[in-house]
């Protein structure tokens, strides 16, 4: 967890963030004059960039706007580093290069091309709109392409466009999608939106893999109105308002490919959209209805009563996945904005009251007061031991005090969520790494918030020592990454069932481990077993070693111990005075004769040895005492046909053979007794010598 201050002797918000390697950059409105900057601030409300290192060192920063109110309206960054800022002005903030737009009409939208070293001030500007009041509500940038959401009062003289289009039969307040070039050059393309009531963009996100564009937002316009989004997973407005999402695609331009809404019979707003792997959309929003919402795979399928309640879908393009209420069913949230990460987990941030429904893990997990901000991250997982996925919410923490906390966007690097916002309240628990541990402002924001999420993760348990032998219980260890409010269950398991654990392990508040007894059981041989923990989402495994007693000892090989000795021996692990087999090893045997393996743990057992022409050898052992170094095995040799005796069956082969070697046609190997290629008087001696031998059963 990272939390800091941001911001001067008046209000400020913080609005955006945009994590990268080195570090993140925010933006937002500010009233303080002593920001440093490189830049003025001119007056009342100017918008701000800022600028961090990874370690949350401030950077540098710098003002834009004009003596008017200049409202923040979107920050985002291009594939060369550079920033696109959006902002609504009713100032002169200016324009730079061959822009398409040089004059402001009464409240505009203004768009800026800032260097990343924040070091020159506009790099490109440019105005956006016609004679009425418009507004930017997001920017997103797409290739060489920058995309920007807003609202517009009147589409009739805008800049010309290369094309253009609509959906309704617009009026009051509507949306506008635009499609520029990256120096501002060309207004490509603009889609209208809107009926004849109100409709309000709240964001939008971009992919350049595939060219898609999401835009989220909110109508008042019914069908009967001239704006109908019904689509083929929500096709009815009902209540006062829908929230809706919309799709774009480039082909030959940018088309509007498919429409949503996303609504039961209240009220629903979708406040925030997001691009995510395999082109997943995401979205959030709350919603207050009680019926008629097209649930899909819900894990919370109950709205809070009466209240704003937070929800979260995923799509494949306009078909639902996923859509559920999440949080709880008492208490007031307000998502404000979502983002996914590489993973595919959502992470959502808003406001609330008390009554939300935190995870075990949570930072807070309680409301301090007033509004608080929220941070929630939502994933799709395999259940543990489970083939079955499912969505749930994985992580869910308040964070601030008494006076309201605001959490208004949301970034993410790797799989940390990085929540800004702002707050009115000083108290609040500020990390030690902070780069701003002070609230200097006033105001009803009297201070800008900045939070990393690192939410509490659960880390491969391990048991102590890491090799264990059969017989005796061994200490197993579950670690997690940070302390937690409550008391948590993390489920066990293991890949074997020569490896027993329980079924599950608490890990108690405020600790960041729980151990538990594992008990390894006899094995017929070393054996690497899979333990396994699962908790919230995850599941996190390591390598546990049984080690069997080693077992080793010497090969005497009658008449064939020099170049003839085997390379490999089969040993046959028995039931002792049983024919049934245990195991069969296969050991190296070095040019000594020695050779090294392990044992069936904790038991009296056979072990025979036959090997070519050496007759069956059996012996009995016990690893009940310890392991065996002087498993030593005397082998007769004379087996010509290999029936296990020396007999005259075996004289008769070795005769028939006598005087050939290797490749000629009457050669027979059994007869070879010396392995040395020829069958001559050295083998006949050792026939001679062990005749009437029989090998052990």
């Amino acid at each position: 967890m990272y939390a800091s201050y941001f911001g001067g002797s008046s209000s400020d918000t913080v609005q955006k963030v945009i994590p990268t390697a080195d570090g993140y950059f925010l933006g937002g409105d500010t009233t303080s004059s002593n920001i440093p900057s490189l830049t003025d601030y001119q007056a009342g409300w100017d918008v701000y960039v800022a600028r961090f290192a990874r370690d949350h060192r401030f950077l540098r920063a710098m003002y834009i706007g004009s003596t008017a109110t200049d409202s923040f309206g979107g920050l985002a960054m291009r594939s060369n580093g550079s920033l696109v800022l959006g902002i609504t002005t009713g100032g002169n903030v200016g324009t730079v290069g061959g822009v398409f737009d040089t004059t402001r009409v009464g409240t505009e939208g203004h768009l800026s091309i800032l260097d990343p070293s924040l070091g020159a001030y506009l790099v490109a500007g440019t105005y956006i709109g016609g004679s009425g009041s418009d507004s930017i509500e997001g920017v997103a940038t797409l290739g060489d392409r920058i995309v920007v959401l807003g609202t517009t009062g009147t589409t009739a003289d805008w800049p010309a466009w290369t094309l253009g289009s609509t959906r309704g039969s617009l009026g009051g307040t509507d949306i506008f999608v635009a499609f520029l070039t990256a120096g501002f050059g060309t207004l490509d393309f603009v889609y209208f939106i809107g009926g004849s009531d109100s409709d309000l963009p709240r964001d939008v996100d971009a992919s350049e893999v595939s060219n898609l564009v999401v835009v989220g937002g909110r109508t008042y316009s019914s069908p009967s109105e001239g704006l109908d989004l019904a689509g083929p997973s929500d096709g009815t407005f009902g209540g006062d308002s829908e929230g809706f999402f919309l799709r774009f695609q480039m082909q030959l331009y940018f088309a509007l490919k498919g429409w949503n809404y996303v609504g039961g019979d209240g009220e629903e707003d979708v406040t925030g959209v997001a691009i995510g792997p395999g082109d997943q959309i995401h979205v959030t929003g709350y919603g207050t209805s009680a019926a008629n919402i097209v649930f899909r795979n819900a894990f919370q399928s109950t709205a809070s009563s009466g209240a704003q309640t937070p929800f979260w879908g995923r799509y494949s393009g306009s078909v639902v996945n996923v859509l559920s209420f999440f949080g709880g069913t008492t208490g007031t949230s307000h998502p404000k904005a979502i983002d996914v990460d590489s993973f595919g987990q959502a992470h959502i941030v808003g406001s609330a009251s008390g009554g939300v429904a935190t995870t075990p893990d949570a930072y807070q997990p309680t409301n301090g007061g007033g509004l608080d901000g929220f941070y929630a991250r939502i994933a799709t997982m395999p259940v543990y031991d489970n083939p079955i996925t499912t969505s749930a919410v994985r992580y869910l923490t308040f964070y601030g005090r008494s006076g309201d906390q605001d959490f208004s966007a949301v970034s993410c690097y790797e799989d940390e969520g990085f929540a800004v916002g702002h707050t009115a309240a000083a108290g609040l628990p500020i990390t030690s790494d902070a780069s701003d541990r002070d609230v200097v402002g006033s105001g009803t924001w009297a201070e800008g918030l900045v939070t990393k999420f690192m939410p509490t993760t659960l880390q491969a348990p391990f048991t102590d020592p890491a090799a264990l032998s059969p017989g005796a219980s061994a200490l197993g260890v579950v670690p997690i990454s940070g302390p937690l409010a409550t008391d948590i269950t993390v489920q066990l398991g293991s890949s074997s069932s020569r490896f027993i654990v329980p079924p599950s392990v608490v890990v108690p508040s405020g600790q960041t481990w729980a151990t538990f007894l594992a008990y390894p059981q006899d094995v017929l041989s070393s054996m690497d077993v899979t333990l396994s923990a699962y908790w919230n989402g995850r599941v996190q495994s390591s390598v546990v070693h049984i080690h069997a007693p080693s077992f080793g000892g010497l090969f005497d090989f009658d008449g064939g111990n020099g170049a003839g000795r085997p390379s490999t021996v089969d040993l046959e692990f028995r039931e002792k005075s049983r024919p049934d087999v245990l195991i069969t090893k296969r050991v190296a045997v070095d040019a000594q004769g020695r050779y090294q393996t392990d044992a069936p743990s904790n038991r009296e057992f056979d072990v025979s040895v036959k090997e070519l022409v050496w007759l069956r050898k059996t012996q009995t052992f016990d690893t009940r005492t310890g392991e065996i170094a002087n498993a030593d095995f005397h082998l007769f040799n004379g087996d010509c046909n290999g029936d296990n005796r020396v007999n005259i069956a075996d004289f008769l082969v070795l005769r028939s053979a006598f005087g050939t070697s290797s490749g000629s046609p009457n050669f027979r190997e059994g007869a070879d007794l010396t392995r040395d290629g020829s069958v001559n008087i050295a083998d006949f001696l050792i026939l001679r010598r062990n005749f009437g031998r029989t090998g052990d059963a």
